[in-house]
């Protein structure tokens, strides 16, 4: 097993190597020098993981190992070769850019059109030339055949259970870290490129298939009804509730609305105001997160208006872009209207691209640690209500679906395999030991391995905290565990060695309207 710690950028030093890869400037195994350094703090990349090094282990040895662990990774080629395919569409545009308009003709589209809510009819012939040159029909196959690998690499793995916890062919937990940049401007003009909104969309959407995927293992066991294409509902025997096995290309046209849900923050007006990061610890943000919000809201609009009369995107596709930030107790944009049923698959990818944007943030300056995100997703997330009849029904609502939680919680690991963590009290932020993350069963909360306590180190494996179990397991000198029961487990604190965001701090993270106390009904059409 590789460790690795998490480092914020300031606290780097040429001793470092780094386990991720940033952009085409470094790979994993890199040395940190002085202009990774300079790139990373240019990019605002809040923290990046390094490797661990034995005392008395050689550079040689640890990339040995590091390459052992990539040859062994199928999903990070994949991953790898979703994030080259999709660079060609996640380009800096804007309405003057030559892309809207045919050479030779007066451009008519003017500046941040593409951020109204409903710009003129005029403006479409623009709009959609504009589209297909962002995202032509062959890069559409081209994504969807990835997606369909992706997809595939989850499919033939089994569903994770108590009792077949120890197969290496199950779908087990799922990781996902990228050293994400934001792009340099100067005087208007991009200086440097970044990825962060790219990258973004792509955890995101791996996420969202790993989800689907064991929701289908799960399904597939309880002979769920398969889902078609289209949205019609045969009334007589399904409904709304109706939980289905969802096909192949219902799974991909929903993943590339995932993967396009973003495409708007590339907005050259949008990209440039996001490299000045929100920053929650400060007092007086009410104009900064007034001014989030406004990203968002444009950021949904643009992505809509690209995709609205492109014909060979489907109707799946854009009700996933269009219903990001749909949360279900109607603080989102745009507010919901009264009795507009939120269809699962919304559902799930909200709490994804809520969970990432805590953890790994695009537009915020801090991190949250991924278990306070977990709990505030936990607390923030309800039963579903919708009713036909009953139109008041979905103000009972919370901002998530726990029974989506439920199973995106089933296939997320917080924290990275081999990653090093402190453990503290709950009360009193003391720390009690630091541990390596070894497994995950079938809790959110990791097994971990102690190697550090008092200043006393201790070998991987030789003290193990079952967090799942509640026991701490001692290994003897024949390497049997002597198993005891682990007190006030429920009072520990895992904590990444960087500054994170507090509860009250997260709370202000998501879009987040005002609902109307008395608002208007307006039935589904």
């Amino acid at each position: 097993m590789v460790l690795k710690e998490i480092k914020q950028i300031k606290d780097l030093n040429e001793q470092d190597v780094i386990f991720a890869r940033i952009g085409n400037l470094s790979k994993l195994g890199t040395r940190i020098n002085e202009k990774i350094i300079k790139i990373l703090v240019k990019g605002n990349t809040p923290y990046i993981p390094v490797l661990k090094k034995e005392e008395d282990e050689s550079y040689e040895a640890l990339i040995k190992k590091i390459n052992e662990e990539i040859l062994n990774d199928d999903l990070n080629y994949l991953r790898e070769k979703l994030i080259d395919n999709l660079k060609d569409v996640y380009k800096p545009f804007k309405e003057d850019d030559p892309i809207f308009f045919t050479k030779g003709k007066k451009p008519l589209m003017k500046i941040n059109t593409l951020m109204e809510a409903e710009p003129n009819q005029i403006y479409w012939k623009e709009i959609l030339e504009g589209s297909f040159k962002i995202l032509p029909r062959h890069k559409i196959a081209s994504l969807q055949k990835i997606l369909l690998e992706i997809y595939h690499y989850f499919d033939v793995q089994k569903l994770r259970t108590k009792e077949n916890i120890k197969d290496k062919k199950t779908l087990k937990k799922l990781y996902l870290y990228s050293a994400r940049r934001d792009y340099e401007f100067f005087k208007g003009k991009v200086k440097t490129e970044g990825d962060s909104i790219l990258l973004h969309s792509v955890d995101t959407t791996i996420y969202f298939l790993i989800t689907i995927a064991n929701l289908n293992k799960i399904r597939s066991l309880q002979n769920a009804p398969r889902s078609t294409i289209k949205f019609f509902l045969d009334k007589t025997e399904y409904n709304e509730f109706t939980e289905f096995f969802y096909a192949e290309e219902m799974i991909l046209q929903a993943a590339l609305g995932s993967l396009l849900h973003s495409i708007g923050l590339m907005h050259t007006t949008i990209l440039e105001n996001i490299g000045d990061k929100i920053s929650l610890k400060e007092k007086n943000l009410k104009e900064q997160h007034k001014l989030k919000i406004e990203h968002l809201e444009k950021n949904i609009n643009i992505a809509k208006n690209l995709f609205r009369i492109r014909e060979d995107i489907s109707a799946i596709t854009k009700m996933i872009i269009n219903g990001q930030k749909d949360y279900l107790d109607a603080t989102g944009y745009p507010q919901l209207k009264i009795n507009k049923f939120i269809h699962e698959l919304v559902r799930i990818f909200i709490i994804i691209d809520t969970y990432d944007e805590l953890v790994n943030p695009i537009i915020i300056k801090e991190s949250a640690n991924p278990l306070e995100a977990i709990k505030f997703l936990i607390e923030n997330s309800g039963k579903y209500y919708w009713s036909r009849k009953e139109v008041n029904e979905q103000t009972k609502n919370k901002k998530f679906d726990i029974k989506m939680l439920e199973n995106f919680l089933t296939i997320l690991a917080p924290f990275d395999y081999g990653q090093i963590v402190s453990v503290n009290k709950k009360n009193n932020n003391e720390n009690l030991f630091q541990a390596a993350v070894i497994e995950y069963k079938m809790n959110i909360v990791p097994n971990l391995s102690i190697i550090n306590k008092k200043n006393q180190t201790y070998k991987i494996e030789e003290i193990i905290i079952d967090s799942e179990n509640k026991e701490i397991l001692i290994k003897d000198a024949n390497g049997n565990y002597k198993k005891n029961p682990l007190k006030n487990v429920d009072d520990f604190v895992i904590k990444n060695n960087i500054p994170e965001l507090n509860k009250n701090e997260i709370q202000l993270i998501t879009f987040n309207y005002e609902r109307k106390s008395n608002p208007t009904i307006v039935s589904k059409k």
